[in-house]
C-alpha cells in the first residue's frame, strides 16, 4: 500500500534561510543544503498528507517527489501511514551548572598555583571545559597542569590550549586524554593533526597571535551541527551563555575581547562576578533576535560574537567578523569590509 505521509527523521531538522536552507542531521553531525522553496514545502509535509501538499504546490511536485525519494535513500526521511507515531525532537536545553566553558589568559607572571586556584573555583560552578591561552612566551608546564587535574579527580572534562609553538608541547599533548585541542602559533607551517582515538586535534598556525582581539571570526568550517549547540541556540546565545573568562590582568569578563569587566580574580570570586548586574545581559540573545542572523540558514549551528558588532551601539547588531550574506548566499572576506578596519584579526 502506498504511504500517505512523508517525514524527516526527528534528528533531521530544516532551518529556513532567506536565500538558502538546510537540513541539519543532529545525529550524524552533517548539513545538507537545499533550496528555500523546497524547504518550505518539506516543512508543510510535516503537518499535512502528501496528497494535500501535492494539490497545493502542483507546479513543483516532480522536483519535490524526486527530493523525497533521494532523502529516503540517504536515510534522512521516510514514508509512513502513521505519522502520529513519530513526534518531533524535544528542543529544550538545560545544563545543571552555573558555567559550561571558561577562557583563562595567562602570561609569564602567572604560576601553576594561580591556574589551579581558578580551576577550583570553576569546579564549584560545575564548569566542564576550559581554554588556557598565552600570547607571549611562558614557562608553562602543560604536563604538570594536566597531571594535577588527574590527581584531583577534576570535574573538568576537556582542556584546550592556545600557546606559542614548541615541538615539546606538540609531543606532550598526545599523551593526555583531557587535552581536546592544542593550538600552537608561530609554527613552521600550517597543519591540522587529528587524533580520532581521543577525539582531539592539534592545529599548527604559521602566523602569530598577538592578543585577544583574534576572536569572533566566523568560518563555515567551524560550524557545529550537533544537538547540544542546536538546542542551546533555540534559547540562548551560543557564544556567551554560561561562559566566563579571566584576561591576562586577572579581570573577570564575559569574553576576553570585551572591555567591560566584573571585578578582578585577586579580590573577586567567579561566583561573585556571575551575580553582578550586567554579567548575564548577553546570555539570552538568540540568533533569531539578531539583525541579519535571523535570516541565515546557519544560525543554529554558528557561534555568535557580541564583542565585535557591525553597530557597536546595538547589542542586537550582526557579528562584525562574519562574511556571509544570507540574502545572496555568498561568502565574502570580512576583513575587506571598511567597517572592520579598526578591529582587524591579528593572525598575521
Amino acid at each position: 500500500m502506498k504511504k500517505s505521509y512523508f517525514r524527516l527523521y526527528a534528528n533531521c531538522i530544516i532551518t529556513v534561510g532567506f536565500a538558502n536552507s538546510l537540513i541539519i542531521d543532529l545525529q550524524r553531525n552533517m548539513i545538507y543544503k537545499i533550496d528555500s522553496n523546497a524547504a518550505v514545502i518539506l516543512k508543510r509535509l510535516n503537518n499535512k498528507s502528501i496528497k494535500i501538499v501535492k494539490l497545493e504546490k502542483n507546479e513543483h511536485w516532480d522536483y519535490i517527489e524526486e527530493m523525497m525519494n533521494k532523502l529516503v535513500s540517504m536515510n534522512i526521511g521516510f514514508f509512513t501511514n502513521t505519522p502520529e507515531r513519530f513526534p518531533p525532537l524535544d528542543l529544550s536545553w538545560n545544563y545543571p551548572g552555573h558555567i559550561t566553558n571558561a577562557i583563562i589568559d595567562i602570561n609569564k607572571n602567572h604560576s601553576l598555583k594561580y591556574l589551579i586556584d581558578i580551576i577550583n573555583q570553576l569546579e564549584n560552578l560545575l564548569c566542564k571545559y576550559v581554554q588556557i591561552r598565552s600570547f607571549n612566551k611562558v614557562n608553562f608546564n602543560m604536563t604538570g597542569f594536566i597531571s594535577d587535574l588527574n590527581k584531583s579527580g577534576s570535574y573538568i572534562q576537556g582542556v584546550s590550549f592556545v600557546l606559542p609553538y614548541s615541538k615539546k608541547l606538540q609531543d606532550d599533548s598526545i599523551k593526555h586524554q583531557r587535552i581536546k585541542e592544542l593550538i600552537l602559533y608561530g609554527a613552521p607551517k600550517d597543519k591540522l593533526i587529528v587524533n580520532k582515538s581521543k577525539y582531539s586535534w592539534i592545529r599548527l598556525i604559521k602566523g602569530n597571535l598577538q592578543n585577544s582581539i583574534n576572536c569572533g571570526t566566523i568560518y563555515e568550517s567551524e560550524f557545529t551541527p550537533n544537538i547540544y549547540t542546536f538546542t542551546e541556540a533555540q534559547h540562548y546565545n551560543t557564544c556567551l551563555n554560561r561562559k566566563i573568562s579571566i584576561d591576562a590582568d586577572g579581570n573577570i569578563k564575559n569574553c576576553p575581547s570585551m572591555k567591560e569587566y566584573f571585578g578582578n580574580i585577586r579580590n573577586t570570586t567567579l561566583a561573585e562576578a556571575l551575580e553582578k548586574p550586567g554579567f548575564k545581559k548577553y546570555w539570552n540573545i538568540k540568533k533569531d533576535d539578531i539583525t541579519k542572523c535571523k535570516d541565515c540558514e546557519f544560525r543554529y549551528i554558528c557561534t555568535d560574537c557580541r564583542a565585535y558588532l557591525e553597530d557597536p551601539d546595538d547589542i542586537y547588531s550582526a557579528p562584525l567578523k562574519c562574511g556571509y550574506d544570507p540574502y545572496t548566499g555568498k561568502w565574502e572576506k570580512w576583513s575587506e569590509n571598511p567597517l572592520m578596519s579598526s578591529q582587524v584579526c591579528c593572525v598575521v
